[in-house]
């Protein structure tokens, strides 16, 4: 991805920051309490495609913003899947 485009890179940022803010206390509940329970299955495995799709996205377009922001996920719902199928 090109990055002369600074509203574009920031906006890079800003989106990947909240990534982080949204699924770090996310998956700190989860694993704080080691249970996922109110967590629908369908809602992991449409995350978890969703994030593969979107890191197939990244590499296709070199995209590395899109990438980092998608592995966070990707990681974070694997993290969940593993609380889920061990409770």
């Amino acid at each position: 991805m090109e990055t002369t485009n600074k509203g574009a890179f920031a906006m890079a940022i800003i989106g990947n920051t909240l990534n982080l803010g949204y699924n770090i206390p996310f998956v700190y509940l989860v694993w704080k309490n080691r249970s996922s329970k109110n967590i629908s299955g369908t809602f992991l495995m449409l995350r978890f495609w969703g994030s593969i799709s979107w890191l197939v996205y990244a590499v296709l377009v070199s995209d590395t913003w899109v990438g980092i922001s998608y592995m966070v996920t990707l990681t974070a719902t694997c993290i969940i899947y593993y609380i889920k199928f061990h409770e």
